[in-house]
């Protein structure tokens, strides 16, 4: 009966440790991306990454399919090394699954980290999201890549900062013009 319970204790020890109970996968740099699914928020990844460069890498970490969901990204398991993607914009476009656009999108939330040689595990979960479920992918990579531009709706924001501020200095200047005759 020693030996059972031993036999059970040496396998279920993995599970115990590793803190998601997510199943390990190897990424190779330049290798593409691999996709992950996730519940509602504060639920973990469905997998955790691991792997080994000898030299500086990026790691690129994307929300996919529906835009609107931010990960916590944690490095190593430790609490003194997480990252939070990108706020998202607002839209309720979906990319079925196209990575690389979305991680090029400010629409969809995304982080870049680049990383020295060494060892790494990497697991994350969700910190926010308006659907309550979904798919993100992770990359390593050795070349670092475009950082997503702000869509149309950004430089709308900004003409329109522009524009109010030209009226506020045409205001202003009438009225000290009127003051001063």
């Amino acid at each position: 009966m020693k030996i059972v319970r031993t036999f059970i204790a040496a396998l279920l020890a993995p599970l115990l440790f590793t803190g998601t109970g997510a199943a390990a996968t190897e990424l190779e740099l330049d290798g593409g991306w691999s996709g992950f699914s996730f519940g509602a928020a504060g639920s973990a990844w469905s997998e955790t990454f691991t792997f080994v460069t000898s030299s500086v890498a990026f790691l690129r970490i994307t929300d996919a399919y529906l835009a609107g969901d931010r990960f916590l990204v944690k490095v190593n398991g430790s609490q003194s090394f997480s990252a939070l993607t990108s706020i998202p914009g607002t839209s309720p476009d979906s990319m079925r699954m196209e990575y690389e656009t979305a991680a090029t999108s400010a629409i969809w939330s995304n982080l870049t980290l680049i990383l020295d040689p060494g060892t790494y595990t990497i697991s994350g979960s969700l910190f926010g999201s308006p659907n309550g479920f979904g798919w993100g992918a992770i990359q390593l990579s050795s070349t670092p890549t475009a950082v997503p531009v702000p869509g149309p709706e950004a430089g709308a924001g900004l003409g329109a900062l522009a524009m109010g501020g030209l009226a506020f200095w045409m205001q202003r200047r009438r009225q000290s013009g009127s003051l001063s005759s």
